[in-house]
């Protein structure tokens, strides 16, 4: 146990040891040192100084949709938001969200307002973590981004076209998304719950998305699709231990029933390595890898 947190032993929403797999959507992983569950600024804070102060990793996590975490142990304080960061707020010309709340209840939730958000539809994940990785161009729709900053204070950010790019967000200073600020076109409210639900099923007819994956799993690198490189290469239904490339879409490594982080990262590595003889391009992960 981490014995600066001693004082948060009996606080319920505080594990020390975790098995953190519980918490992946790929089912894998290791023990961290700590899991907590922030349900406000001041908790987070809290945690974050301590850890500074400490010198101990600490990692900000959403659904766990699109991560994977060494199975070993790793000394290391991950923290989750909890309810307090779930809250909603619909303006005339705005909606400003929590980084905790599910990115498809926001985007029923904007449709029913009138705010067309719908490229969004079909992604897994937190709002918060849409945001980090600009998944859908997300990005594109947001106005600030209230944030944790290197030292633990809380600061708005105003974002520009500069801040961002394909999968990334790039912010000096932020150690944590808090709550976003957007504007969104908008539209009748019944013509965009077709289009959310137009788009879940074009996710599903293309993605595994009843598999224990954790999205695509590298980004496309420019002129490429990742899924067709791989594709290629020979990979579809390609497996290593009980980790596997899926048949319906190259571009997802999933769990196959019994899998390990190591699994994972292998297959992970041997697909990397094919398409760079292939075709001399060095695929970048777009899922995030934690301890390796």
């Amino acid at each position: 146990m981490i014995n600066y947190l001693d004082s948060m032993v009996k606080n319920p929403k505080v594990f020390f040891d975790y098995d953190i797999s519980k918490e992946c959507s790929m089912g894998v992983g290791g023990r961290v040192s700590a899991f907590i569950s922030a349900d406000n600024f001041r908790e987070l804070s809290e945690v974050y100084l301590l850890a500074a102060k400490n010198k101990t990793r600490f990692i900000i996590m959403g659904a766990g949709t699109n991560i994977v975490f060494n199975g070993g142990f790793l000394d290391m304080i991950v923290v989750k938001l909890g309810k307090g960061f779930s809250g909603i707020g619909i303006r005339e010309a705005e909606i400003e969200a929590g980084a905790g709340l599910s990115l498809q209840k926001f985007v029923v939730e904007a449709a029913r307002n009138g705010f067309d958000l719908s490229t969004l539809a079909g992604i897994p994940g937190t709002l918060g973590g849409a945001v980090c990785g600009n998944s859908g161009d997300i990005c594109r729709s947001v106005v600030s981004i209230d944030c944790m900053t290197e030292k633990g204070g809380r600061e708005a950010v105003e974002l520009s076209r500069e801040d961002f790019g394909y999968r990334h967000l790039n912010i000096n200073g932020i150690k944590a998304i808090l709550s976003i600020r957007f504007r969104a076109p908008k539209g009748d409210r019944d013509v965009l719950f077709n289009k959310v639900r137009d788009r879940i099923k074009q996710k599903k007819a293309a993605q595994p998305t009843q598999e224990k994956s954790a999205g695509c799993f590298f980004k496309n690198p420019y002129g490429h699709s990742a899924g067709e490189l791989i594709q290629a290469c020979g990979f579809k239904g390609f497996k290593y231990g009980e980790a596997g490339v899926s048949k319906k879409h190259a571009n997802f490594i999933i769990n196959l029933g019994r899998a390990t982080a190591e699994d994972i990262y292998v297959l992970s590595r041997i697909i990397y390595d094919k398409v760079y003889s292939h075709y001399n391009i060095k695929l970048e992960n777009e899922v995030r890898m934690i301890g390796f």
